[in-house]
């Protein structure tokens, strides 16, 4: 396996360890900042239209630029940062740019797919995603259960906190 895959593996599994662990309490730190309900629609929704908006531009600048590490970087740092910023937050509107912000974050995929396939052989480009998706859905999958774990420890915050290390 090259480097390269086994560093975007590795980067993807963490960085959905992190997103995941706060997924479940999402709705609690939206709805205890004072925010109504239909507010957390809200911010989900402008998450979802940014995440999906974002990637086609950023493809197109990365393959324009040809520049791949850049975008991968900030994405990953903007979706940690973030995370930070959730839990720094005290008031429900201060949620906006930071959802913002970590949905733009979503900017690193386009860059890192086509760096992937750059790097990788025709025949085996199939396993190479294959094993980027595996890594991915394997942090979906512990992110939960390490946030469900350390809540038992720390509070919202903290978890918030804790969740843009990886």
């Amino acid at each position: 396996m090259k480097k390269e895959l086994k560093i975007f593996a590795t980067a993807s599994c963490l960085n959905d360890i992190g997103a995941d662990a706060i997924r479940p309490f999402w709705p609690t730190l939206v709805l205890s900042l004072g925010a109504p309900m239909y507010f957390l629609g809200f911010l989900d929704g402008l998450g979802d239209a940014i995440s999906n908006s974002i990637r086609f531009p950023a493809g197109y600048l990365s393959d324009k630029l040809r520049k791949r590490k850049p975008f991968i970087w900030l994405g990953y740092s903007l979706a940690a940062l973030a995370r930070i910023g959730y839990a720094l937050s005290h008031f429900f509107l201060l949620l906006i740019p930071f959802k913002i912000m970590d949905r733009m974050g979503k900017l690193r995929d386009p860059p890192r797919d086509a760096m992937l396939s750059d790097i990788t052989k025709k025949r085996a480009r199939g396993k190479a995603f294959g094993i980027l998706t595996a890594a991915d859905n394997f942090g979906a999958t512990l992110g939960p259960i390490f946030g469900l774990l350390l809540i038992l420890f720390v509070s919202f915050r903290q978890l918030f906190m804790l969740a843009a290390i990886p």
